[in-house]
């Protein structure tokens, strides 16, 4: 279980405010919209293990919103832009081929955490 107010380490340079639902990037500390905040700590709470898009849909908006994995897309985009050093080669947030998303730590993070 993850405490609610953990800064969770997820690469060298970037950390996971629970509390404030924000990332510190190079000391840095940027917002992230509530969807963004749940799709990042889901993936980050299943570490290594793929998430199906419709899983993700169903934990970030719930039932009551019709969510198209497309939208999804665009959402993960838009965080990968706030969390990768090249958003374009994605490392900590991998498209898994007809499944969906992984957070994948890298070695370090996997040695010091309690994730």
């Amino acid at each position: 279980m993850i405490n609610n107010n953990a800064l969770l380490t997820l690469d060298v340079n970037l950390q996971l405010d629970i509390q404030k639902e924000t990332i510190i990037k190079n000391g840095l500390q940027l917002s992230l919209s509530r969807i963004q905040f749940k799709l990042l700590f889901y993936l980050v709470c299943n570490k290594k293990v793929p998430i199906s898009s419709e899983e993700l849909i169903q934990y970030a908006w719930g039932t009551n919103e019709y969510i198209t994995k497309d939208e999804l897309y665009v959402y993960i985009c838009r965080l990968r832009k706030r969390i990768e050093d090249d958003f374009k080669n994605p490392k900590l947030l991998l498209s898994i081929r007809r499944v969906g998303y992984m957070y994948y730590p890298p070695q370090f993070v996997e040695l010091n955490s309690k994730i």
